[in-house]
Formats: structure tokens, sequence, C-alpha cells
């Protein structure tokens, strides 16, 4: 026995190992694809067919033409003879339809996949009806037998002939084998794809990096233009003009407040007199909006409703001490307070836009917003190239023609055990 193990061992074949350059590896399948043992033996299949398909039809002639003996043509009553002449001349029409839908394939060599393919496809197709043709006339064919049995069990008997070897074929023509085949042409066509999509990407790639380049040398121009117009005198005095605007926007706003902290102060008695004023409407725009209402008040007619507030005062149920604080406010409107302060806020909003109609004489305002505005248009195209640099370098790491190489060389080692290394 232990002989007899160390001999299986010693008489084990090892796997050829072979070197084969990838671009040559299609053409190393082809040629052993086609030393296949599938040939000889197809070849041999169809001629058994047509074979098979004469002797088919030379037996359903007999059937067809076979008389009823005299025997049985007597001991059988003319119902059951008609009946069973039906069955005989369905099993025959059956019989004769799928002997002339039976076209084999044409004479030629077999040696590549799809050929077998084909052969497969071809097999399978003729088992499936082989077996459709046995389920319509299985009713036929038992009843024919009864009066007709000799030349019905000769059809049978070469149709059976035919079926065994359909099922034969289908054994030697090994489906997984020619899956296994198939995955190593896919796998071959992967690889070259994937080396064209590579390329593809890896040109792309480089064009969306001299696009960024040449984006960024557009940019640096930009910088230089813009640089070169903050240097200049135009900019420079616009620079102190909006420190001037800046200083003149503080003052009229230091004023304004003034105006809200000065009317504020006379909120409580002037929403009292409003209710009995004659005129309410110039206190309610007040009181709504003091600054607002004392920019619009030209003629300031304020100054009226607060001399009616001063000789109303005392009928608006204020205690002694806030209206001595209410009416000192008043006489400081009645000396000129109010008259010193709107000049003042106009001759400051005069001076604001003197400034900024000299702000707007000077054109390198206008140059550098159009140029800051290429530039940020320039940097949103950066931004665009860089992210599609980014997704196609992830699509570029997800190729991998490793593992098809991968596949293909197990797969050709199960096939024809050789151990093969893709250079």
């Amino acid at each position: 026995m232990l002989k007899f193990i160390k001999k299986l061992f010693k008489d084990k074949k090892e796997p050829e190992i072979i070197k084969v350059e990838f671009k040559d590896i299609k053409e190393w399948l082809n040629q052993k694809v086609s030393k296949l043992d599938y040939n000889n033996y197809l070849q041999e299949y169809f001629k058994q067919i047509e074979q098979l398909k004469k002797q088919v039809s030379q037996k359903i002639k007999e059937l067809e033409g076979v008389q009823i003996s005299e025997k049985d043509y007597k001991g059988v009553e003319e119902r059951v003879r008609n009946i069973v002449r039906g069955h005989r001349d369905n099993y025959v029409k059956e019989t004769e339809r799928f002997i002339r839908d039976l076209v084999e394939i044409e004479d030629k060599q077999f040696s590549t996949l799809k050929d077998y393919q084909e052969a497969l496809e071809f097999n399978q197709t003729l088992d499936q009806k082989i077996e459709g043709l046995a389920n319509r006339t299985a009713k036929s064919y038992q009843a024919a037998q009864h009066l007709f049995f000799d030349k019905v069990e000769a059809v049978f008997k070469s149709m059976g002939e035919l079926n065994l070897l359909v099922k034969k074929t289908t054994e030697k023509i090994d489906e997984n084998k020619l899956k296994k085949i198939t995955l190593c042409y896919h796998g071959i066509e992967n690889v070259n794809n994937s080396k064209d999509k590579q390329k593809d990407l890896l040109k792309n790639i480089e064009k969306l990096k001299k696009d960024i380049d040449d984006k960024k040398t557009q940019l640096t121009d930009k910088e230089k233009v813009l640089s070169k117009l903050k240097d200049s005198k135009d900019y420079k005095q616009l620079q102190e003009f909006k420190k001037e605007k800046d200083v003149s926007f503080e003052e009229i706003k230091s004023k304004q407040e003034e105006t809200f902290t000065f009317f504020s102060k006379l909120s409580k008695p002037l929403k009292k007199y409003e209710r009995i004023a004659l005129d309410g409407k110039i206190i309610n725009n007040y009181l709504d909006n003091s600054v607002k209402a004392f920019k619009d008040d030209n003629e300031l007619k304020i100054k009226q409703a607060l001399l009616g507030l001063k000789n109303n005062i005392d009928k608006l149920n204020i205690d002694k001490k806030q209206q001595d604080k209410f009416l000192e406010l008043i006489r400081k409107s009645e000396d000129n307070y109010l008259d010193k302060l709107k000049k003042e806020i106009e001759r400051l909003e005069e001076k604001q836009n003197q400034i900024l109609n000299k702000i707007k004489t000077i054109s390198v305002n206008d140059e550098m917003n159009v140029i800051k505005n290429e530039m940020e248009k320039i940097e949103i195209k950066i931004r665009f190239y860089n992210d599609e640099v980014e997704s196609k370098n992830s699509k570029l790491s997800k190729i991998n023609p490793e593992k098809s190489k991968e596949m293909i060389i197990k797969k050709i080692k199960e096939l024809f055990s050789v151990e093969i290394t893709l250079t």
C-alpha cells in the first residue's frame, strides 16, 4: 500500500512553468484553446447526427406506410383502429417536423472558444427539443404501439440513440471549462481596458495640471497689475479720501446719536402731549424715528411743538422734578441748539458728499474691482480643476489590472496545468 502511495505522488505531473509577455497572452491562449481535443470529437458528433437523421427519416417512412396486420384488423374493432391510426399519424408528423427542423452546424473546424460555445449552445438547444418532442408524443407513442409496435419501437430506438449521443456530448464539452476560458479572455480584455483607462485618466490629469498652471500664471499677472495700481498716486489719494470719508461718517454718526439722545429724553412728555396737540403728526414722526424726522424737518417745526409742550406741561400729570428736566431741554432748543445741530449735520453730510464725489472721480477703484472680479473667477476655475484632478486620481487608484492578471494566472493553471508568469 505504501509503495502504491509513493508511486502515486511520484507519477503526479508537476505544472509546466513558463513566462509570457502580457501582450502575447491572448495569442498564447488562442493556441492552447485550439489544441483542446474537441475538434475531432465534434466532427464525429455531427456526422453521427446526420446518420441518425437519415435513419429516423427512413424508419418514419416505414411507420407511416405500414398496414395493420390481418390478425389485428380482425381482432380490433374499427373505432379503436381509427384511434390508433390517428396517434400513429401524429407521432409521424411530430417526429418528421423535428427531423426537418434539425439543422446541424455546417462542416467546419472547431478551434476557438466561439466555436466550442456555438457547439455547446447547439447541443443544449437540441437536448431541449428532444425533451419537448418526447413530451408531445408520449401519448401517441404508447397508443401506436398497440397496432404498430415494431415500426414505432424502431423510430423510438433511433431517437433514443440521438438523445444518448446529445447527453454524452454535453458531458464531453465541459461547460465549466468553457466558462473558465471565457473568464481568461474577459480578464485579458479588462487588463487592456484598464491600461486604456489609466492612459486616458493620466492624460486628462496632465492636461488639468497644465490648465491649473496656466490659471496660476494668469492669477500672478493679475496680482502684479493690482500691486502696481496699489502703488499708484491715484490709489494713495483714494485711500486718503476713504479715510476722510470714514472720519466724516463717524462725525455724522456722533451728531445723529446726539439728536437721538436729545429727543429720547423728551419722548415721555411728547407721547402725552401728542394726544392733545392740534397737529400731532410732527410729534409722531419724532417719536417713531427722531433721527430721520430731524433730517426731514427743514423748517424745524418740532420747535413749535416743543413750545406747545412747554405751555401745556402742567396738564400732562408729570411730577415737578421731571418737569424741570424737560423744561430745561426745551429751553435749550429755544437757544438755537437744534438750529446749530441741524446745520452741523447738513455741513458734515455736504462734506461727505464732496468726499464721495472725489472718490468717484478716481478710476483706479473701478479698475481694481474689475481685476479682483477676474481674479475671483480664475480662483474658482483653479478650485474646479483641483477637484477634477482629485476625482480622477481617485478613479485611477481604483483601477487594478493586477487583480485581473492574478485571475488569469489562476484559471490557466486550472485549465492547462501551466504555472504562468506574466511579464
